[in-house]
């Protein structure tokens, strides 16, 4: 009963800040889905259904020949076209997605993706031209320590607030790194907070190789946990805004390619990489920390959620729409289309993996935020 009163006085004092995490979610679903309503119904594919979310429908209403519902899972959503993934479209109905040329179907395919990119990357400049430029903060609690660390052995865990370092004040996750940047194989005293009880531990940092830096430099094996804050500093014209913001889309497009080359040249590995990813939870956890820092941080983290949508929706990956793409390429080179039937076999399967996948990351998103362990 404790727990379930707990949980009552947090939903009662956070309730706003829960519905606006929603409220940014569907969002985001809204824009991509409407870009491949839109561009469906420019080149003049019959819509059947306009949804948001996955389910039993929560509200629905019929306007001409298009059904706009809402669902009861809303961590999703779809537009039904006439013909499309149908083996027995009418080869006649000039509103089928089949009968329409290979580029109309790209269009469409690739309109969500597309309105993903446009809106967010239209947020990023409001923000730049507007209120300035973020740099991400991360506090001084360690978010978890990697084994065999010269943090692990010498005691570090996982919460602790690391507070000093020789007798340095340290208030951020940047600041640690640039105290112990330059200590490798220095014995150094660590002073944290653990409870609310000052202690402190000799650590010696090793010098290593950080995937993406030139230069190899001093570490002691923790992680950054995921509470964060936004620093802003005003842009210095628009040079510099369209840079920034050509910068997020540059990097949050190529971050597949990026890990992949990592865990080839062994910079990473997949265990690193599925312990750094988040699921739909730990997004959520994201925005409702940064919406307690105003609307301009909520805005920049929705931008960068809404271009990952965009990017992610972009792999060749079954179920996806590159994926849909792709095949509706290889049809135009074949000279006829690909048997629906075994296309839609593909697209089933690959939802199925997507599907477990998401589960995997909210089981590891919910043990996470029952061990108090943040991330970012």
């Amino acid at each position: 009963m404790h727990i379930i009163g707990s949980w009552l006085s947090w939903f009662a004092t956070n309730w706003v800040a829960l519905l606006v995490v929603l409220l940014a979610f569907g969002f985001i679903i809204l824009v991509h889905e409407l870009g491949h309503f839109l561009t469906a119904k420019r080149v003049g594919i019959t819509v059947h259904e306009f949804a948001l979310g996955f389910g039993p429908r929560v509200f629905s209403r019929k306007v001409d020949e298009t059904e706009y519902c809402l669902r009861a899972f809303p961590f999703g959503g779809f537009v039904r076209m006439e013909g499309e993934d149908d083996p027995e479209a009418d080869p006649n109905d000039p509103g089928s997605f089949q009968n329409k040329s290979v580029l109309s179907r790209l269009v469409v395919l690739g309109g969500g993706c597309f309105m993903n990119y446009v809106s967010a990357t239209f947020a990023l400049l409001l923000i730049g031209f507007v209120h300035g430029i973020p740099a991400i903060v991360h506090s001084n609690v360690v978010g978890g320590v990697v084994a065999n660390s010269p943090a692990a052995k010498a005691g570090l865990q996982a919460g602790d607030r690391i507070v000093a370092v020789d007798g340095t004040t340290v208030g951020n996750f940047e600041a640690l790194q640039q105290q112990i940047k330059g200590r490798g194989n220095m014995l150094t005293t660590i002073s944290v907070l653990r409870d609310g009880k000052a202690l402190s531990f000799q650590v010696t940092p090793q010098v290593a190789q950080v995937p993406g830096v030139a230069h190899s430099r001093a570490l002691i094996g923790v992680r950054q946990s995921g509470i964060a804050t936004i620093a802003w500093t005003p842009s210095q014209g628009a040079r510099q805004v369209f840079a920034w913001t050509g910068n997020w889309v540059n990097q949050v497009t190529f971050l597949p390619l990026t890990i992949m080359e990592r865990i080839h040249s062994h910079q990473m590995t997949v265990s690193q990489v599925r312990e750094d990813s988040g699921g739909p939870l730990a997004i959520g956890q994201m925005l409702f920390e940064l919406y307690h820092q105003g609307v301009w941080a909520l805005m920049f983290l929705w931008a960068i959620i809404c271009l990952s949508v965009g990017a992610f929706n972009l792999l060749p990956f079954p179920a996806l729409d590159g994926a849909r793409m792709l095949f509706v390429g290889l049809g135009a080179v074949r000279g006829r289309p690909l048997d629906p039937r075994k296309e839609g076999v593909v697209h089933t399967v690959g939802l199925a993996v997507l599907l477990l996948v998401m589960v995997m990351f909210t089981v590891q998103d919910v043990h996470r935020i029952f061990s108090n362990i943040h991330f970012f």
